[in-house]
């Protein structure tokens, strides 16, 4: 895959989860979407275009986990981190994002086609490697100075 490529979740429930059954139902309290474990996915059907691919990307991570039932909130975090790692693979794209939004994190994550807390996911410390959150920093630190 490239390193500027788009991860299509819709293209992956269709050719790796054939089984699953997607049900448009709106959600309770925060809840966007969840999962059986097994072959049920409840979206809401208010969700956005970005709002979707963010969160079937979520629930396409519990079913490759296979967990079944809620979660406590470390697992939680950490699919959340894996599904926005696979669809957001070039911290380069959400490093020029970011600067590009100037540091707007909404109009960031709209650029890069998929929600807020995916893309603060994928910045997220506990999950992202050294390496990744120091080249945002320098590219952070390098628009800063540019704007001085």
């Amino acid at each position: 895959m490239s390193p500027f490529a788009f991860h299509h979740p819709w293209r992956e429930l269709r050719d790796h989860f054939g089984h699953v059954v997607v049900f448009w139902q709106a959600q309770h309290g925060l809840r966007r979407s969840a999962t059986d474990g097994t072959w049920r996915i409840w979206m809401d059907p208010s969700l956005g275009q970005a709002g979707r691919r963010s969160a079937l990307a979520h629930e396409l991570e519990h079913l490759r986990a296979g967990h079944v039932g809620c979660q406590p909130p470390v697992v939680e975090r950490h699919v959340r981190a894996m599904a926005a790692q696979r669809l957001l693979p070039c911290i380069r794209q959400v490093a020029d994002a970011v600067v590009w939004a100037r540091g707007c994190i909404d109009t960031a994550a709209d650029e890069l086609w998929v929600d807020r807390d995916t893309l603060l996911a994928r910045v997220d410390r506990r999950h992202t490697p050294p390496m990744e959150v120091a080249y945002v920093r320098h590219r952070a630190r390098l628009y800063e100075e540019e704007m001085a």
